[in-house]
């Protein structure tokens, strides 16, 4: 009888040891399975994703029309299918405005390789936990890798793409022209496009001209366009 009783906790010992493993395992197998469909998923995305080239970049960036009256009177801005732009070189840019940019869309911008590892950590954690899209970790560089190779599409495939843009145009170009090239492409809503048609349209004048209000406001616009533009406050 004793010996009964002392042999049940070893029995009960071992078949929680069993089912413990047997949960180990399909749990192991199945993150496994996840990471090689993530992994060959990725790879077959860069793999189609169409070939770019990096250093004609700026030369992507058309200017809008510009209509004068005989007396250099401005009469009517002709906007291109991508809205009003107004390309400008980057000694034309506050440093303010630049710094405004990078402290709110890519704090480690001068740092990364085009990919911001960290925030991509905590963005999948996040999109994984609540299943879905919500949470981007887009780099500056990615987001001119969107405005100028891919869309604003919500999706796994768009993400992978910017972010091997991303590192592609990293590879052949410095921060100051990725910064330059992402400021003149950026959206301010209302059909404007870049920084310079920004001031013009939002408080008439240069860039050159802004004040540091001004640019802290003009600064956070890319990220939401509709929702931060400036009309929209007034409205």
């Amino acid at each position: 009888m004793s010996n009964y009783s002392s042999e049940r906790p070893v029995r009960r010992r071992k078949r929680k040891l069993k089912v413990f493993n047997l949960i180990l395992t399909i749990l192991l197998t199945g993150i496994l399975l996840c990471a090689t469909i993530g992994i060959f998923t990725v790879l077959y995305v860069i793999n189609t994703a169409t070939e770019i080239d990096p250093t004609n970049i700026h030369e992507m960036l058309n200017n809008s029309t510009f209509v004068y009256d005989y007396s250099g009177r401005l009469l009517e801005k002709v906007s291109n299918q991508k809205g009003y732009r107004e390309i400008i070189s980057l000694d034309e840019i506050p440093k303010d405005m630049k710094n405004a940019v990078v402290a709110i869309e890519d704090e480690r911008f001068y740092e990364h390789n085009g990919l911001d590892l960290k925030r991509v950590g905590g963005a999948l954690l996040h999109n994984i936990t609540t299943r879905s899209l919500g949470q981007g970790a887009s780099t500056i560089t990615m987001q001119l890798s969107k405005n100028l190779y891919t869309t604003s599409e919500k999706s796994f495939k768009r993400k992978i793409q910017d972010a091997y843009y991303a590192v592609e145009i990293e590879k052949q170009l410095g921060k100051d022209d990725i910064l330059l090239a992402y400021l003149n492409v950026a959206d301010f809503s209302r059909n404007t496009k870049g920084i310079q048609a920004a001031a013009h349209t939002f408080f008439n004048k240069n860039v050159s001209e802004l004040t540091l209000g001004e640019c802290a406001m003009l600064a956070g616009v890319p990220r939401r366009p509709s929702y931060y533009s400036p009309y929209s406050v007034e409205e």
